[in-house]
């Protein structure tokens, strides 16, 4: 289990307060628990929350997504680092998340994002409610600096400058 249900669980549990700091809660994907979700999300909807369900996105469509997204929320339980994280460097959001895998280093290391104090539902409320208290704004500079990290172009050079360096070559 990915962790989506962790994630309808800690917006279930918002306030009105709360809400009121939220424009909409986007949720991409599917797979075996799209049953749940489905339900969870119909379930805040009918109390009048903003969240809108989409199913498995295409490339375009998560850069335009993630464009017009202030955080982007991994609430996951296994994923070492998802590969949205990276389209999420690429698209400068800042994300919130849980601590597993890669996460923990990479949020610390780079200052991308607000991370979850543990992997539940109350923490994932708690790391979100801590990113409503400050803008997006607030990583862009460390969004800038992460850029690279995530940036083909970097890897690219990087790995060819190896070569040139192991072949003692002028590739």
């Amino acid at each position: 289990m990915k962790g989506i249900d962790l994630l309808l669980q800690a917006l279930a549990r918002f306030t009105d307060e709360d809400w009121a700091c939220i424009e909409a809660i986007s949720i991409a994907g599917g797979g075996s628990l799209e049953r749940e979700v489905r339900n969870g999300c119909a379930a805040l909807q009918r109390q009048g929350r903003p969240v809108a369900l989409f199913g498995f996105l295409d490339g375009e469509r998560v850069e335009k997504l993630l464009a017009a997204t202030d955080y982007l929320l991994i609430p996951s339980r296994s994923d070492s680092i998802p590969v949205v994280f990276s389209e999420a460097m690429r698209a400068s959001c800042p994300v919130i998340a849980t601590p597993v895998g890669d996460l923990p280093w990479l949020l610390e290391t780079y200052k991308v994002g607000v991370l979850a104090d543990e992997v539940s539902a109350d923490a994932l409320m708690r790391a979100m409610r801590r990113a409503m208290e400050q803008p997006p704004t607030h990583f862009a500079a460390s969004m800038r600096n992460a850029l690279e990290l995530f940036a083909l172009e970097t890897h690219v050079d990087q790995l060819m400058t190896e070569a040139r360096r192991m072949c003692g070559m002028n590739l």
